[in-house]
This record gives C-alpha cells, structure tokens and sequence, in this order.
C-alpha cells in the first residue's frame, strides 16, 4: 500500500500551509542583533528566544492535530479493511456453493 494514498494524501493536505509557514523564516533577523547597541542585544536576544519558543508551540500543536488526524484515517481504513475481508470472506462461500453444486450436478 503506497504511503500516498488518497486517504492519506486528504487527511495531510489542510496542513500543507501550515508545515510551510513552519519552516519560512519567523524570526529576528540576525543582522538586527548584529546591529543592535550592546544595551540592547539582550533584548533582541529575548525576543528571538521569544520567538523561537512561540513557533516551537505552534509546531507542536500542528503536529499534534496532524497526527490526531492520522489517526482517524488510519481508523477509518481499518474499518473499512475490516468490511471489504467480510465481502472477500462472503464470495468465497458464495463461489464455493456454487463450485459443490456444479460438481453434484455434473455426477448426477
């Protein structure tokens, strides 16, 4: 089974854009610590920390709904593996039946 099912594929695409704004630059830029006066290079540094740990919270909850998500496709396909072996199961009885019947009426 390829791993870019449809299934698959729909449950990770409203997420695209987020990963994507995940990985763009959010950041201070390093040339304006660089060329910040020495009384304020500990703010900028605290605003880049700042900064870091607010995109590491929004990433964490992305991933968190992302693979909530996974989850529940994963469930559903189950489920429906589940359903499609009862079908397979029940065909082949069904082929079975028909396969004894063809074989008592030929002998007959």
């Amino acid at each position: 089974m390829s791993i870019f099912s449809s299934a698959a594929v729909r449950a990770l695409a409203p997420h695209l854009v987020d990963l994507v704004k995940g990985v763009l630059p959010l950041f201070t830029p390093e040339r304006e610590a660089a060329e910040a006066p020495p009384e304020q290079v500990d703010d900028v540094q605290q605003r880049q920390i700042s900064e870091l740990q607010q995109a590491a919270t929004l990433q964490a909850t992305a991933i968190r709904e992302l693979a909530e998500r996974s989850e529940a496709s994963m469930r559903a396909l189950e489920a429906e593996l589940a359903r499609q072996k009862r079908l397979t199961q029940a065909a082949l009885a069904v082929a079975v039946v028909a396969a004894l019947l063809a074989v008592w009426a030929l002998l007959r």
